[in-house]
């Protein structure tokens, strides 16, 4: 993680949102590793702590920054096993929510990032029908870090 981190300074990222940080004061530090969509990314907090825990970034709602218990290393085995499909990082929000301890881990009905999970991975199945849940969720459970700051 040295390499990720000693050559960072603040002034090397371009920072998309800019929020009042009374919401979120970390929301400061934060620095964007993949910009998915115009309106959400997942990215890293670049503070004094410097912890390889990545969080989760959408504009939707009110501006917050959700841990994914994966480090960078664990994103892209991750994201080897979706191939980038659309959203797939909502899989992470999900499994490192509270609700997402429950092994088998299942879409949970009354979550909106699970709604839009449920509408895109048929779609994406039918495309990669060798993806599997329940192997993204055994590798999620590999590859996850204790609980993040």
């Amino acid at each position: 993680m040295q390499e990720i981190y000693a050559p960072l300074t603040p002034d090397d990222f371009y920072i998309y949102y800019i929020y009042d940080t009374n919401d979120d004061a970390r929301l400061q530090d934060f620095r964007p590793v993949d910009i998915f969509k115009a309106d959400a990314c997942v990215g890293l907090l670049h503070d004094a702590q410097r912890s390889p825990h990545l969080y989760h970034f959408e504009e939707r709602g009110w501006p917050r920054l959700l841990p994914l218990e994966v480090d960078i290393q664990g994103y892209m085995n991750l994201l080897q096993l979706t191939l980038g499909f659309l959203n797939w990082q909502s899989l992470l929000v999900e499994l490192a929510s509270p609700r997402g301890l429950a092994r088998p881990f299942t879409l949970d009905a009354d979550r909106a990032t699970c709604d839009t999970l449920r509408m895109i991975l048929p779609r994406f199945l039918q495309v990669y029908p060798d993806f599997s849940l329940e192997e993204f969720v055994a590798r999620y459970d590999q590859v996850k870090l204790a609980p993040g700051i």
